[in-house]
């Protein structure tokens, strides 16, 4: 039994203050602590070296009440939110408390297993009724106050390859991510066949957590202490992006740690929600979080849980296939069900306290944070219907954050941030101004906007909605926004064409920019460093070195972005960026933008005159004769001219008259002067944005328009699929219309089309969702009768239809309506007795649903045969 001491009185309230958990940089230059409370009701656990106490207050009305502490994955029976967790419990009785007044609990920290409480979460329950909790510590006694590099600049690099910190010194990076494979750095405990395993005889590092030994790949250790100890000693930040990812092979790798083989995802997600896969998993971060807080190896600040949490499909998938798409053009292939947003975010929340926890008992400056994408709430409109199916199954960065906020604060707040990741809206673009603001023909449903309510997309051009977003009162923690790291962000440079490479500069100058000037960024980790040739060959070419090894424009100019020489190296490149905005293109040759500065205000609703500051723009200490670093606005030096059989334009200089040199046009994606219809070509315009030269392509009429109309009840929403060509007969893209998503309930829908772009032309459709049918079991022949039996299909159904008769083409068959009984579970045996004359008779079933009075019919059976005496 652990030893148990207890306080209290019903008159007197006692309140436990917690030093802060530091996590913006900023805060670290103050060298001092402030008292702060968790929103987590009148319960909290304060954590020490050997001891925890759980304070309470106000809780209950009367009575008496027993104070429980449960795993991370053991929940109450009154708690209604457990993920897939299937462990029900109370957990250890700890102590009983009076409700209404005041109590304070101390427990051992370790049990008789040397497991660590801290992990605990803690209860108080009456009558099997929860009345707080679950609760978990943030009072937290860390080992050390600061491991965090103090660093004066945000640029930073992803950090690849075997020797990763020399091209970040050679940037002057000072903030870098590191992807960490959990897969590849923790063995597993035991076999396949559950024998126990120690991997010291291959070389494994032995570490003791919560009472057992786990071991670690030390090839593996061994490149993190490398890169990780050099960048520490460069000067550099280390954010560690932990993923999983999957291989052929689970002889190493702990299986209980994943979701399982039906859930393998090109990122796996960690499942905590078994007792074993926990173990794993505090033992992984606290065998990081103790390596790499200063002690020799380097260090770690911050760790991003999991990569891209809202596509879970790819990246974080809790269930399992299930079925297949039975009809349309996804016909044969899994059906992605993702589970809701609370048992998703259960799991996922659930492994992002334990690493917080892992890493506050090693630093008290040490964050964890959230993987998300750039899509914030995209799928919640219906733009996003267009796209494929397993698109339905993301969450919107938007719900996964609000709900984040709602529900961990109250179990106990901490010091979460964000790690986004930052790319325009279309991944190969390279005039992504006017791509994200809807100036883009190819993609007319997109546009970013200043507020976090009603844009779909927060990208490189409006990151300052999601500082607006995490500065609301209730998102903030201790009085400050939570804290923004650009884990993975990009911008391509299209085929790598000068062009291309001018425009990247450009907005990889306009992104920093706005990263130093937003307080709540912490971190701009570039990502990449090189190109590669998975994403190249779709043109997202995001890499500041070519796949040939050269050095794009990009190069320099990021290497001085944050000197004295900023704008010397940046401005060049500013005539590259061009925007829409009320109506009117912004950019150098419309004359309405002089400065990055102008060009920071892509939207509307941020103040960016009062958060422009040079002094947070040029920080890094490198010495420059070349700029005091106070001139920041582009000079217009040059004239062009435009040669319309070349599409190329010279470049005058504007005091002598004289070319200077003959360069390719910088062509917008093109804009519809004209759209297309059923029965009439448009036009496209394409304008040059540095000269203004165009030059005009048509666009072909809209030929084939021929939707599907017949879909099959399938569990999920269902997208009308239509096949639209041209006259040219090329697809035409989906990004150029909208169509209804239909709810999946079975009926008959009006299904609306609405063509926009490229294209104008509008109509409307009937579909049909059929029920799912069933299958016959057996017949059974009797004296002028036959018995027909056949399998349950409840879902979505009135009742089945049989029909019987003496020729297979059932010519003149007879009809017989079976009415759906209440309490039939799927697949039970269904039987009706037919009469009928001697003879060969062949049989068939299906379902149908009446709606609305009309009846909806699945596809009958395959019919069975039988003679009847």
């Amino acid at each position: 039994m652990r030893k148990l001491q207890e306080t209290g009185c019903r008159s007197a309230r006692i309140i436990r203050l917690s030093p802060v958990l530091i996590v913006l940089i900023g805060m670290l230059c103050l060298g001092m602590f402030r008292p702060v409370y968790a929103d987590s009701g009148n319960m909290k656990v304060a954590v020490r070296s050997d001891q925890i106490t759980i304070t309470l207050s106000d809780i209950g009305d009367s009575g008496t009440a027993q104070v429980y502490a449960a795993s991370a994955n053991e929940y109450a029976e009154g708690d209604s939110i457990h993920g897939i967790s299937t462990i029900r419990g109370n957990g250890d009785l700890i102590g009983t408390y009076s409700c209404g007044g005041s109590k304070t609990l101390t427990i051992d920290r370790y049990n008789e297993k040397s497991e660590d409480r801290l992990y605990d979460k803690y209860y108080v329950i009456q009558d099997k009724k929860v009345l707080a909790g679950p609760v978990y510590a943030t009072d937290i006694q860390s080992k050390k106050n600061r491991i965090r590099v103090e660093t004066t600049s945000k640029k930073g690099i992803l950090l690849e390859g075997d020797d990763p910190v020399t091209p970040a010194k050679d940037l002057g990076a000072q903030q870098a991510a590191l992807n960490i494979d959990v897969t590849e750095l923790l063995y597993a405990n035991e076999d396949k066949n559950g024998k126990p395993v120690d991997e010291r005889e291959h070389g494994g590092i032995a570490f003791r957590s919560n009472g057992k030994t786990y071991f670690f790949n030390k090839k593996r250790v061994d490149y993190y202490d490398k890169a990780i100890s050099e960048a520490t000693a460069a000067g550099i930040n280390v954010t560690a992006i932990m993923v999983a990812m999957p291989n052929s092979d689970y002889s190493s790798h702990p299986v209980s740690l994943t979701y399982g083989d039906g859930a393998l995802t090109p990122v796996m997600g960690f499942n905590t929600s078994n007792r074993k896969g926990l173990g794993y998993f505090e033992a992984v971060m606290e065998f990081l979080a103790s390596r790499y807080s200063n002690t020799g190896h380097g260090v770690i600040s911050s760790y991003v849980i999991g990569n891209e949490i809202d596509h879970p499909y790819n990246y974080w998938k809790v269930s399992k296939n299930t079925a297949k798409y039975k009809s349309g053009a996804w016909k044969g292939k899994w059906i992605e069900k993702r589970e809701s947003l609370d048992t998703f975010m259960e799991e996922y929340t659930r492994a992002l306290r334990i690493a917080n926890l892992a890493v506050k008992k090693y630093a008290a400056d040490a964050a964890v944070l959230v993987s998300l994408t750039h899509d914030w709430a995209y799928n919640e409109q219906s733009v996003r219907h267009n796209y494929s199916p397993l698109i339905r199954n993301t969450y919107a960065p938007k719900a996964v954050l609000s709900w984040i906020e709602k529900r961990e604060s109250a179990r106990g707040d901490y010091d979460w941030g964000v790690a986004q990741h930052n790319y325009s809206g279309s991944l190969p673009a390279t005039d992504i101004g006017m791509v994200d603001t809807g100036a883009d023909s190819t993609h007319p449903y997109f546009k970013i906007t200043g507020d976090y309510n009603t844009s779909q997309f927060i990208t490189v051009l409006n990151l300052e909605v999601l500082q607006k977003y995490l500065s609301q009162a209730d998102m903030m923690y201790d009085g400050k926004p939570r804290g923004i790291y650009l884990t993975e962000t990009g911008v391509s440079s299209g085929d790598c064409s000068e062009v291309g490479q001018k425009r990247q500069a450009a907005y990889i100058a306009q992104l920093y920019y706005r990263c130093a000037n937003l307080d709540a960024v912490k971190a701009l980790c570039y990502y990449r460093l090189v190109d590669h040739e998975a994403e190249t060959k779709n043109n997202a070419s995001f890499g500041l070195i070519d796949s040939n090894g050269d050095k794009k424009l990009a190069y320099d100019m990021y290497k001085h972005i944050d000197s004295k020489d900023s704008f010397v190296y940046s401005n060049p490149y500013l005539p590259y960026i061009s925007f829409m905005k009320g109506g009117k293109v912004h950019s150098v040759a419309k004359g309405n933008i002089s400065s990055y500065k102008d060009a920071m205000a892509v939207t509307d609703g941020f103040d960016w005159d009062a958060a422009w500051n040079l002094k947070k723009i040029e920080s890094a200490p490198l010495k420059s004769d070349r700029s005091d670093g106070t001139d920041y606005e582009y000079e217009l030096k040059y004239e062009y001219k435009y040669d319309k059989s070349t599409r190329r334009h010279d470049v005058i200089d504007k005091d002598t008259g004289k070319i200077i040199e003959t360069e390719d046009c910088a062509f917008d994606s093109g804009n519809v002067t004209k759209q297309a219809t059923r029965t009439k070509n448009g036009v496209l315009t394409y304008t040059c944005e540095i000269c203004g030269g165009s030059y005009k392509e048509t666009i072909p009429k809209l030929t084939t328009v021929s939707p599907v109309k017949d879909y099959i009840y399938e569990g999920v929403e269902i997208i009308p699929q239509i096949k639209v060509k041209d006259s040219n007969k090329k697809n035409v893209s989906r990004d150029q219309y909208l169509v209804t998503t239909l709810s999946g309930s079975v009926g008959i829908y009006t299904v609306k089309l609405d063509f926009n772009g490229r294209y104008k032309y509008r109509t409307s459709f009937k579909v049909t969702i059929h029920p799912v049918g069933t299958k016959l079991k057996k017949l059974k022949a009797g004296k002028k009768k036959v018995t027909v039996y056949w399998y349950a299909q409840p879902t979505q159904i009135s009742g089945y239809q049989l029909q019987i008769a003496a020729k297979k083409s059932f010519r003149k068959a007879k009809t017989y309506t079976v009415k759906r009984k209440t309490g039939i579970k799927a697949g039970a045996k269904l039987s009706k007795t037919l009469k009928a004359k001697k003879g060969k008779y062949y049989v068939r079933v299906r379902t149908y649903k009446k709606v609305k009075g009309t009846k909806i019919y699945s596809s009958w059976s395959k019919a069975k045969s039988t003679k009847i005496r």
